[in-house]
């Protein structure tokens, strides 16, 4: 569970402790989308959070394990609870990873979004859960760029999919 729960933060690149806390009654496989409601965001009730294939084949397989619990990661002995919200960063300690985050996921999808697959600032603001921070302009920006964004995430899917198969090169450096 908690490999499944380390590649949908990748994919989704929410907060660790929203994606810990996240319920199935806001996911719809149909829609393909998670209503997430961050909590530690007071200006923002929810985000739409497009779901790639490749994030719901992996909630489809975590369905088929916590799918009895309102929980899509509950608590491993108490499924009344959700998982803990370090759980992910556990994970990468234990897995000898000390220099890297869970939340770095967010960071990095930011900049490769921006700076290497081109799209929109306020698309990838949105999907972050973050306020437009132009204070004139955020009154009026209530759209949700819903269509961009899905193409966005399917795009980011098929990029990381593609990271995991090239081969690493190590160039040397002079």
């Amino acid at each position: 569970m908690t490999r499944w729960a380390l590649q949908l933060l990748a994919l989704v690149f929410v907060r660790p402790g929203e994606l810990m806390s996240a319920r199935w009654e806001d996911v719809s496989f149909d829609d393909r989308r998670w209503i997430n409601h961050p909590k530690k965001t007071k200006d923002i009730e929810e985000v739409i959070v497009p779901l790639s294939r490749q994030a719901l084949e992996i909630l489809a397989k975590v369905r088929n394990q916590s799918g009895h619990t309102p929980w899509i990661f509950p608590h491993r002995s108490d499924h009344a609870k959700h998982a803990g919200r370090g759980t992910p960063a556990l994970a990468l300690r234990r897995m000898g990873i000390t220099d890297h985050v869970p939340h770095g996921f967010r960071a990095a999808a930011r900049t490769i979004l921006d700076e290497r697959l081109g799209y929109r600032f306020d698309w990838i603001e949105i999907q972050l859960g973050h306020k437009l921070v132009n204070p004139n302009g955020a009154a009026y920006a209530r759209g949700t760029h819903i269509d961009g964004r899905i193409a966005m995430m399917q795009a980011w899917a098929d990029y990381l999919d593609k990271l995991k198969a090239e081969p690493i090169t190590v160039r040397a450096t002079v």
